[in-house]
């Protein structure tokens, strides 16, 4: 390819090329508001028990109508309603989800410059709007959020839980991927620790009743035998007391 071929191609590439495209960029002010409304998004989730799973609904407060939320996952855009809310249903438990909040079409801002001009022989410093020019602000990603939905557990309302929800088997937000026949096994086996559990602690609580006693026993054993002694010399003074005031006739 020769030179002057060469500078054709080139020229041709420019032309054809989007360079507003390439090279615009939304001005530091509006990213920095758009940041700024974009932290003030929050977000809280509620769940519903349908068929030994839950649904999950996620719901963003504050969302500005210059933002809007994007659905990673499934690829759906959901905006901000009167009240600045959003609400993403259907969700999976044990699933995390990402949210990415873009800027919207109203993220605009217009072109208002300074302009002196002479009124009356004086120099007046008017704005001009030139319009909007900064359409390059508009659906680009200003923060990404994170929603980790908790694992569902389908068996804590079986029967053979009661009596076991201390027990992360049995937990309502805990993963279980077990199957109801590996459940219940595990069940009946944890059932069975308990109760040994149960026999050695009593046995334990026996025991330290004992040691208990003993131990009081053995401290306080002079102070029982003198007790023992007072009481019984003080028996046989009442005895003799009562003996020598008796009435003895003819």
């Amino acid at each position: 390819m020769n030179k002057k071929r060469l500078i054709i191609v080139v020229t041709l590439i420019f032309i054809l090329l989007p360079i507003k495209k390439v090279f615009a960029f939304c001005p530091d002010d509006s990213l920095s508001e758009l940041k700024k409304l974009a932290s003030n998004i929050n977000y809280d989730y509620s769940y519903t028990e349908i068929n030994n799973t839950a649904i999950f609904q996620v719901r963003f407060t504050n969302v500005h109508p210059k933002l809007y939320i994007y659905d990673d996952i499934n690829k759906k855009e959901y905006y901000g309603d009167a009240n600045g809310e959003v609400k993403i249903g259907n969700l999976s438990s044990g699933k995390q989800y990402k949210f990415i909040i873009k800027s919207s079409d109203n993220a605009t801002s217009s072109n208002k410059q300074e302009v002196t001009i002479i009124v009356d022989g004086k120099d007046t410093t008017v704005i001009y709007d030139s319009g909007d020019n900064h359409a390059e602000c508009q659906n680009i990603d200003i923060s990404t959020k994170y929603v980790n939905l908790p694992y569902y557990n389908r068996y804590h309302k079986d029967p053979l839980c009661k009596g076991m929800e201390q027990y992360d088997i049995c937990s309502k937000w805990n993963k279980n991927t077990m199957s109801y026949s590996d459940f219940q096994e595990e069940i009946q086996k944890l059932k069975s620790e308990k109760s040994n559990d149960d026999i050695k602690k009593e046995k334990k609580e026996k025991r330290i009743l004992i040691e208990i006693i003993f131990d009081f026993v053995r401290q306080n054993l002079a102070l029982m035998i003198c007790a023992i002694l007072l009481l019984g010399v003080i028996s046989i003074w009442i005895y003799k007391k009562n003996k020598e005031s008796s009435f003895n006739g003819w």
